[in-house]
C-alpha cells in the first residue's frame, strides 16, 4: 500500500500490478508466483492463506495488499491489472464487478485465453489489454 500511496502522492492516476491468487481465494497485489525474493518468506502465494501472509508487516501494515482494498483506497485511481495465473481469473473477475470497477481497470496478461475469460466475465463494459500467447 506504500508504493501505491506514494505513487499517487506524486500525482500519478494510472497504475500497475499484477495479480496472484492465495490459497484461501483472496486476490493480492503481487508478481512473483514465489514469496521469498520479495519477503524472505519460503513457499507460494498459491499455498499460502490470506492470514499468513497478512502477518509479514512493512511497518504496522502487510507487506502484501489485497486488491480489493488497494481499489477501495483510490478510487479515482486507474489500475492495469495483470492476471498472473489462471486461478486468480474468476476471483479477480468477480472482485471488478463487485467494486463496479469495470471502467477504471484494464485487465491484463500475456495469456490470451486468461484475457478472453476475463472479458466473459466482466462484461461488454470490460477493458482488455491483448495477449502474447495464445
Amino acid at each position: 500500500m506504500a508504493a501505491f500511496q506514494y505513487c499517487v502522492d506524486l500525482g500519478y492516476r494510472y497504475l500497475e500490478t499484477d495479480v496472484q491468487l492465495t490459497a484461501d481465494g483472496v486476490v493480492v497485489a503481487f508478481h512473483d508466483a514465489t514469496l521469498e525474493r520479495l519477503t524472505g518468506i519460503p513457499g507460494r502465494i498459491a499455498d499460502t492463506t490470506w492470514d499468513q501472509l497478512s502477518a509479514n508487516k512493512n511497518g504496522a501494515a502487510p507487506a502484501i495488499s489485497r486488491l480489493d482494498e488497494i481499489l477501495d483506497t483510490w478510487p479515482h485511481v486507474n489500475f492495469n491489472i495483470d492476471a498472473k495465473t489462471a486461478d486468480v481469473v474468476e476471483p479477480l473477475a468477480a472482485l471488478i464487478v463487485r467494486h463496479s470497477a469495470q471502467t477504471r481497470v484494464c485487465l491484463t496478461s500475456f495469456m490470451d485465453a486468461r484475457i478472453a475469460r476475463l472479458r466473459a466475465l466482466v462484461g461488454p463494459t470490460a477493458i482488455t489489454g491483448v495477449g502474447q500467447i495464445g
